[in-house]
């Protein structure tokens, strides 16, 4: 299928694991140059070997100043401001906020 997102510049939040990690290959499968995000740095790390045109950075994106720094990071990485597809959960009562679901 042809979506014609090739060469299209995406930030995908919460990309290392689950539905973001989805959201995050059919973006790229698609041709889109991604950019993701995940407090999980193990998950980034594996995602980095398996897909190393996919860029990323460690980010909470409850923590404002970290979410300028990825914004800044994406920027740098992609040469381009990018489209934003969030896939971040809020926190749950009684749950760590980077736990996993």
């Amino acid at each position: 299928m042809d979506l014609e997102l090739k060469g299209l510049r995406v930030l995908v939040t919460a990309g290392g694991g689950g539905i973001g990690l989805a959201i995050v290959r059919a973006f790229a499968n698609e041709g889109a140059k991604v950019h993701t995000c995940d407090v999980d740095e193990m998950a980034l790390s594996a995602l980095a070997s398996s897909d190393p045109a996919i860029t990323q950075t460690s980010c909470d994106v409850s923590d404002r100043s970290a979410v300028k720094s990825l914004f800044a990071d994406a920027v740098a990485k992609q040469n381009s401001a990018a489209s934003t597809c969030s896939s971040t959960m809020p926190a749950l009562p009684g749950r760590h906020p980077g736990s996993r679901i």
